[in-house]
């Protein structure tokens, strides 16, 4: 007897809305480097959604076994949540600041490091 699951070929090593997090969670400590001064840009916003869709690839494209599989929509829908949070760098810099995975810029405004030996 056919199953669903057969359809979508071997799901034992399916993702999950919790890996995406992960992922996203993975890819910022990398970027950070464990620096928590190292402030954040639009590189570290674009390294960051870059792992996400570099993972998730075949979650989007139509013929991968990965696009077949039965939580497929949601891993799509879970990836494009996790980018919203870095496609804005400023908002992303707030956010990781506000949990405390970066220190708080003081008066707002992070030297630029380019200028700070004049």
């Amino acid at each position: 007897m056919l199953r669903l699951a057969d359809l979508a070929g071997d799901n034992k090593n399916m993702k999950t809305k919790q890996d995406v997090i992960e992922t996203r969670r993975e890819s910022i400590i990398a970027v950070i480097g464990g620096n928590k001064d190292h402030g954040w840009g639009l590189q570290d916003s674009k390294a960051v959604i870059s792992d996400l869709f570099c993972e998730y690839a075949p979650y989007f494209v139509k013929g991968t076994p990965e696009y077949a599989e039965l939580n497929a929509a949601e891993i799509r829908e879970a990836v494009m949540s996790a980018i919203e949070k870095p496609i804005n760098p400023s908002a992303c810099r707030q956010w990781l600041e506000a949990n405390d995975q970066l220190n708080k810029v003081e008066g707002g405004k992070r030297g630029n490091k380019l200028f700070a030996e004049f």
